[in-house]
């Protein structure tokens, strides 16, 4: 098969790109001991974190291996259900989950690994230029995109050739092979359902850490006692540096693998789904292969929109960003068109042009979200100027700006599924619609490599401005101003990340069900209406399991910050017993052990906290959906099958709506709070102390003025006598937005995608 060879060799490609990119990486060196010292505490603590998730990750994975090998032995083999043999499947859709836990945990290791090279990095190369520092933290995080995305493509197409084989595709039997091909997507969920399990646990433990460790700097170490939050006087500082790794970098590598495997599976579904009532197209491989084609086109694209992203002092990071989408969005929708011609036949006009519609609104989505979270523009300052008013009115408008901007954006979505089912309904093809709106999915994600990428680059400008508060920010505060810079235009293009994110899993999971139900009315079961009491039931635990989900991370949040937060306490108070603070005591000859030992004890009662807090959330999120799917499974009989099959799906939509807008309304909410805050740093209304020295951007040069930020910079590296009160204000509204951001919504949209998931690899037992 001509495609499956395209796809393996594009992904191989990507791969091989990635790895280039990660030597070139490696070889560029690290001149300041200091930062190398810095960054290896850092990567020591990712490392010990890591390595107990990675402990209880297995071990949970292996349970719910074995509990899909028991429900297939189970399973009930029911008229049009049928699936050959039933434990011949579950023993291929095992495997499969296997082979998805192991990429995807191999991925997120790589991630946090690349991520603390190229934050080490990025803090040399701020040394001498922003347009260095971009460059290398973007390649960084392009690396890291690169191996989630191909991985995930590459994964998907080997498991497309094996099954292959598995039908007798080998054995001369193409015809018998040809017949079951539609089977294999159903097969592949298993593999999905993998890699959302580990991102799952990932984004739940790593979240908790990130922002736990967050929440201790910021409220004890600067709001208590005034210490700057990335500094080595903060006890806080290692624990907030490896929150960073394993909240952000190491979650978003996983969630790379996870997504591409679940919109690639549901959209060769949804192809295979119309392939069996419409015979018109070139052939069922050209149909079912055609999304996984076209992703992997899209990995190599988002390589050529980094390579064109460069700058200089008299221009803002966020247009060379701009280019780098403009020319991943060229190449995507080149390749779309062109792959849909090959693949679709007389269809293609039609079917390509809904994949461009969703990759013209990808980009307008990156707009609205430049518009609400940018501190360029009026929501943003408008939030800042409301902080002199107090934290209480500051929180308020932060929520004002969030339900704007998740209304902008589910307008954007509505319009663009409206619009692409449409022009999948005018083929005429029966399903059509589903499939136009599987084209539009995959031109909403032909750029998700390089927003992985940009994302990445924002966590690791994040990490490279507190290695130098940690290492080099005394001796030159000029190069601590620059990894601010660009740590504010990365906690941008985050924001986009997930706003992006959320939409496409939301979508992903309800195509999951439109295809769910189409297979049990195939099965020969009368249709349900949807207003009867099972149906109803189901939908309000949709809500109860999201609420319930939502409420239990939440308190092993609040748990594990006042742990943290004892912590740092007592280590202050014993540094103030002794009769010098931590900052003063750095002088001291065993000062620097001191500040190390606390640090290095911080990180480990973050890290106990975080994995005591995964669990409760990993429990609720995965025994919950199946103990509710069993019970309304069991509960039904004969002909009263098919309402435990609507319920099911009535569960699952609404939790996935629930879910879906609650991420999108707690990261808009987080991501303005967060650079409402940064503008204030950047001197606004006052800056971050009351009295503080600043540094203007060199005479040359006019990078603030080109960002929108004030001409006067904090970069305050002394202790501070007291806090101005505005900049508290926001303080405040980002230490409840970013667990709300970075550890509630990630876990919500892990949390949708694998309900959907379930559902699909325990269907034959469902219905």
């Amino acid at each position: 098969m001509v495609e499956l060879s395209v796809v393996c060799a594009l992904s191989a490609l990507a791969l091989a790109f990635a790895f280039v990119g990660a030597r070139a990486l490696g070889a560029r060196r690290v001149v300041g001991h200091s930062l190398a010292q810095a960054a290896g505490a850092v990567a020591a603590g990712v490392t010990r974190y890591l390595r107990r998730q990675y402990l209880v990750t297995t071990s949970l994975s292996a349970l719910v291996a074995g509990v899909i090998l028991v429900v297939y032995g189970v399973a009930y083999q029911v008229g049009g259900a049928s699936l050959g043999s039933v434990r011949e499947h579950g023993l291929v859709v095992t495997g499969a989950f296997a082979v998805g836990v192991v990429v995807t945990l191999f991925v997120g290791w790589a991630s946090s690994s690349i991520g603390v090279q190229t934050a080490v990095r990025v803090a040399e190369s701020a040394r001498r230029s922003i347009d260095d520092a971009l460059v290398v933290a973007l390649k960084g995080g392009m690396v890291t995109g690169l191996i989630g995305q191909a991985s995930g493509t590459l994964v998907s197409g080997l498991g497309v050739l094996a099954l292959y084989g598995y039908f007798g595709g080998y054995r001369g039997d193409r015809s018998l092979a040809l017949a079951e091909f539609a089977r294999i997507p159903l097969m592949l969920s298993g593999l999905a359902l993998g890699a959302a399990f580990v991102s799952f646990l990932g984004q739940i433990g790593g979240g908790i850490f990130g922002r736990v460790a967050d929440l201790g700097a910021a409220v004890t170490g600067t709001l208590e006692a005034g210490l700057p939050e990335d500094a080595r006087g903060n006890p806080a500082t290692l624990a907030h540096l490896v929150g960073d790794q394993v909240g952000d970098a190491t979650a978003h590598g996983m969630s790379g693998v996870a997504s591409t495997l679940a919109e690639v599976v549901v959209s060769m579904m949804v192809a295979a789904l119309v392939f069996q009532t419409d015979a018109t197209f070139p052939s069922v491989t050209a149909l079912v292969l055609c999304p996984l084609v076209v992703r992997a086109f899209g990995a190599v694209a988002g390589w050529f929109g980094a390579a064109v992203v460069r700058t200089d002092e008299t221009e803002a990071p966020t247009a060379a960003l701009h280019r780098g989408v403009y020319v991943t969005a060229t190449l995507a929708a080149v390749a779309t068109v062109g792959s849909s011609t090959w693949l679709l036949g007389a269809h293609a006009v039609r079917f390509a042009a809904a994949a461009l519609l969703g990759i013209a609104a990808s980009i307008v989505l990156l707009f609205v979200v430049e518009y609400f979270s940018d501190q360029r523009y009026h929501p943003v300052r408008a939030l800042a100027e409301t902080a002199r008013s107090g934290a209480s009115l500051a929180t308020l408008r932060g929520l004002l700006v969030a339900a704007d901007a998740t209304l902008a954006g589910l307008v954007l979505l509505g319009a663009v599924l409206l619009g692409a089912y449409r022009l999948g309904i005018s083929t005429g093809v029966r399903h059509g619609g589903m499939l136009g709106v599987a084209m539009a999915l995959g031109g909403l994600r032909g750029t998700s490599a390089y927003v992985k990428a940009m994302a990445a680059m924002g966590t690791s400008a994040d990490t490279a401005s507190g290695i130098l508060a940690l290492a080099t920010a005394a001796e030159r505060p000029d190069v601590l101003v620059r990894a601010r810079l660009l740590a504010a235009v990365g906690a941008t293009a985050k924001s986009y990340n997930r706003v992006l994110q959320a939409v496409t899993t939301v979508v992903v999971s309800l195509m999951m069900m439109g295809v769910f139900r189409e297979w049990v009315a195939r099965a020969g079961r009368p249709a349900v209406e949807l207003h009867s009491p099972p149906v109803l039931l189901g939908a309000c635990l949709g809500i109860v399991v999201v609420v319930a989900f939502s409420r239990v991370l939440l308190g092993g949040i609040v748990a594990a910050g006042r742990e943290l937060v004892q912590e740092l306490r007592h280590r202050l108070d014993t540094a103030d017993r002794t009769g010098r603070g931590l900052v003063d005591g750095l002088s001291a000859p065993d000062g620097l052990a001191q500040a190390r030992s606390a640090e290095d004890a911080c990180v480990e009662a973050v890290s106990r906290a975080a994995l005591r807090g995964m669990l409760a959330p990993a429990l609720v999120g995965v025994v919950a959906p199946m103990v509710v799917g069993v019970g309304l499974r069991l509960s039904s009989t004969g002909d009263s099958v098919p309402r435990s099959a609507e319920a099911l799906v009535a569960y699952v939509i609404v939790a996935t709506i629930a879910g879906g807008l609650g991420s999108l309304l707690f990261a808009n909410a987080g991501s303005a709070w967060d650079n409402a805050n940064r503008y204030i740093e950047t001197g606004a209304h006052g800056g971050r102390h009351v009295r503080h020295r600043t540094l203007r951007p060199p005479p040359t040069s006019d990078l603030g003025a080109s960002l929108g930020l004030s001409e006067r910079v904090d970069v305050t590296v002394d202790l501070p006598t007291e806090l101005n009160p505005a900049y508290e204000a926001a303080l405040i509204g980002d230490t409840i937005g970013d667990p709300l951001k970075g550890a509630v919504a990630p876990a919500m949209l892990a949390l949708i995608e694998t309900l959907a998931l379930l559902v699909m690899v325990f269907y034959p037992f469902f219905i």
